[in-house]
């Protein structure tokens, strides 16, 4: 334990706590055990090793384990609480979970056994409670890290510091939050840069290749965490790539299960699976018509990949605008929002209703009374159901 220890206050020391995110929202570090997924890349090791500076700042007792270091094939989870806990442990945080197996049982046994601790646990978005081998859904209060908002990476890479605004705000009151912006910054300065590059939080390390890191981060999803996902047989890399690519390289569009299925060399019902892995994997985002009934054999009505970063990495030069403006529209509002397509529009929460284009997108008017917004990318300022595309970024 001791390596370990050495280990998890390098890692603590070495951690900036000069900007720390505020996601995920609302979480409770008092609450005895908490789990923190998300897709590879968006920054849940360095917000459990910012967590763990503040409380060890406070005096307390905290270690960091990654459950892919060496020390666990020789020794348990549980093995470590215990000897963690009667060294007068506090905080004991998890990383990379879903590496270790039978992680679920371990987890459970601590929070019933050593209830001196508080537990984090985190692992790739790809991990699956329910069966993990322990009953931790009565017991694990879950959480989501989200990749960096545009008011994020504003935040983090220029130090511009902004509020956050609710759905309802900018909707409704979209000029005036629009025209106090503009007293501060000129945002479409920094839209584009954030679409390329900064979903992932990759540039606050100096001299890291943003895209190469997650071209890298994209191949460890796809030859790595996907193996931990029950039924998923590995060896699949190239298809899946096909399958990425497919829908990098293309418009947005209505999805035909069958034809994607013949460019990629599948039938139907494996690239359902498929797809269905990647969506798990935070690649991908389906999409569907309400009243839909989804499992993993659900045809996605339309694909996007997950957000803009992915469609700058695999796009190869084929930069499809439209999807990326709807990419990054989506993975902002998704959060912390349920979304589903449209008949008349392109996508609708709750009962509001939204058009995607850019700065000449024409108004459309709706039908049987429905209010269709219209969100243009390109512009700084909006009238009335017009809004700017780059203030829904401002959401968390």
């Amino acid at each position: 334990m001791e390596e370990l220890l050495l280990t998890s206050n390098t890692l603590i020391n070495k951690v900036d706590n000069t900007l720390v995110r505020n996601a995920p929202h609302g979480i409770n570090y008092q609450w005895r055990l908490n789990g923190l997924v998300g897709a590879r890349g968006t920054g849940k090791t360095t917000r459990m090793l910012q967590e763990l500076k503040m409380l060890q700042s406070k005096g307390h007792r905290v270690l960091y384990a990654s459950l892919d270091d060496f020390y666990f094939a020789t020794h348990s989870p549980v093995e470590l609480a215990r000897r963690f806990a009667a060294d007068g442990g506090e905080y004991l945080y998890f990383d990379e979970v879903h590496k270790f197996a039978d992680w679920g049982m371990h987890i459970k046994n601590i929070y019933d056994t050593e209830d001196r601790l508080h537990v984090l646990f985190s692992g790739s978005s790809v991990l699956q409670i329910n069966s993990s081998g322990g009953d931790l859904s009565r017991r694990a209060l879950m959480y989501t890290m989200p990749g960096l908002s545009f008011r994020e990476y504003l935040l983090l890479k220029h130090k511009i510091s902004l509020p956050v605004y609710t759905l309802e705000d900018i909707v409704n009151k979209h000029t005036e939050i629009a025209g106090e912006m503009l007293s501060k910054i000129r945002p479409l300065q920094y839209f584009g840069q954030y679409l390329e590059q900064g979903y992932y939080p990759f540039f606050l390390e100096k001299n890291r290749n943003y895209v190469q890191s997650l071209s890298q981060i994209v191949k460890y999803i796809l030859e790595v965490d996907l193996s931990t996902i029950s039924g998923y047989q590995g060896g699949q890399l190239h298809k899946l790539m096909k399958i990425l690519l497919t829908v990098a390289q293309n418009p947005p569009f209505d999805f035909n299960a069958t034809r994607v299925a013949q460019a990629v060399g599948l039938n139907r019902n494996t690239l359902l699976h498929y797809l269905y892995y990647l969506k798990q994997a935070g690649l991908i985002t389906h999409l569907n018509y309400p009243n839909t009934s989804i499992s993993n054999l659900t045809k996605p009505d339309k694909m996007l990949l997950h957000n803009p970063s992915l469609y700058h990495c695999l796009g190869q030069g084929e930069r499809q605008v439209g999807s990326v403006r709807e990419s990054f529209w989506v993975s902002q509002v998704a959060y912390q929002n349920e979304i589903f397509l449209h008949s008349e529009a392109d996508f609708q929460v709750q009962d509001l209703v939204f058009e995607i284009g850019g700065r000449n997108k024409k108004v459309k008017p709706g039908k049987k009374a429905v209010t269709i917004y219209t969100i243009k990318d390109g512009i700084e300022m909006g009238a009335g159901n017009t809004i700017p595309l780059y203030l829904f970024g401002f959401l968390y």
